[in-house]
């Protein structure tokens, strides 16, 4: 709000958080960047060193690492000291990152952990209302145990609509809004549609979508009013966190024992690219 005051009223302030939904954004400091943040992550996991060993894949999401090269992933098990042995995957991917981690991770072998990373805050140059008012840094850390079942899935893009959401070597971001917005009405909800008609409805407790903006929600809950679905969402507390939106409600409901063994969820990533990841997974 701070930053909206400098340029524009109080009366177009509340129109944009309106359509945007954040109250609170953060942003990595100086000194921060997506490793660090990620080490944070894992701390708070308190995963024993047990455990830890059990670890045999490491899949770390970002498209914004602190080197162009080596990733992140190598570096990331270094500092924590993991399995020498371990596989690892630098995946460059937006806000299907941690879906597409999913789908990956029911086919490897062992444990793995997925840690999704990011901090578009330093790709801003200066202050842009469609992307300044919507996007915090973070870093979530996820462990995926196959107690975990991965029942079925699907994936898309459109073709030639990489510059409607694109970073630059430059450290410049551009977001064409109105794009990205015609691509979810257009291709993600009616695919998300098609994909649940195949389903038992009634077998389905919740669905976690992307925390792109307010408006977007919003558009998802009309588009399936007629369904008995619930639709977690942490938007206004901390913002569109990119890929950990979904790794973040998740802990939230479990914490909260508001999902349980058994139950069964669709997971709905969609950005960067543009392109879309939905999977349907049994907690």
């Amino acid at each position: 709000k701070k930053a909206l005051l400098k340029t524009f009223n109080k009366k177009k302030i509340a129109q944009i958080i309106n359509k945007t939904g954040p109250n609170f954004l953060r942003h990595a400091t100086d000194n921060e960047n997506t490793l660090t943040l990620a080490v944070d992550a894992f701390k708070k996991i308190k995963i024993s060193d047990k455990d830890k060993s059990k670890i045999k894949n490491l899949i770390f999401v970002t498209e914004t690492p602190v080197y162009a090269f080596p990733g992140n992933a190598v570096i990331f098990s270094s500092i924590l000291n993991l399995n020498k042995n371990i596989n690892l995957f630098d995946l460059n991917a937006g806000c299907t990152g941690f879906v597409d981690s999913m789908k990956i991770a029911s086919r490897m072998r062992g444990e793995t952990l997925i840690v999704c990373s990011e901090t578009y805050s330093k790709y801003f140059n200066k202050f842009n209302r469609s992307i300044s008012t919507i996007f915090s840094d973070c870093a979530s850390v996820f462990l995926y145990r196959k107690n975990m079942k991965l029942i079925d899935h699907i994936s898309g893009y459109e073709k030639n609509s990489h510059s409607s959401l694109i970073g630059y070597n430059k450290k410049e971001m551009n977001m064409d809004g109105g794009k990205v917005f015609n691509f979810i009405t257009s291709t993600v909800i009616p695919s998300l549609e098609k994909f649940i008609k195949k389903k038992d409805k009634k077998k389905i407790n919740k669905i976690y979508i992307h925390q792109a903006s307010k408006i977007v929600i919003d558009t998802f809950k009309q588009k399936f009013n007629n369904y008995e679905f619930v639709f977690p969402s942490n938007l206004i507390k901390v913002g569109n966190t990119n890929a950990s939106t979904i790794p973040l409600m998740l802990e939230e409901d479990i914490k909260k024992k508001r999902i349980k063994d058994g139950d069964k969820v669709i997971m709905c990533g969609f950005g960067v690219g543009l392109s879309f990841s939905i999977a349907l997974i049994e907690i």
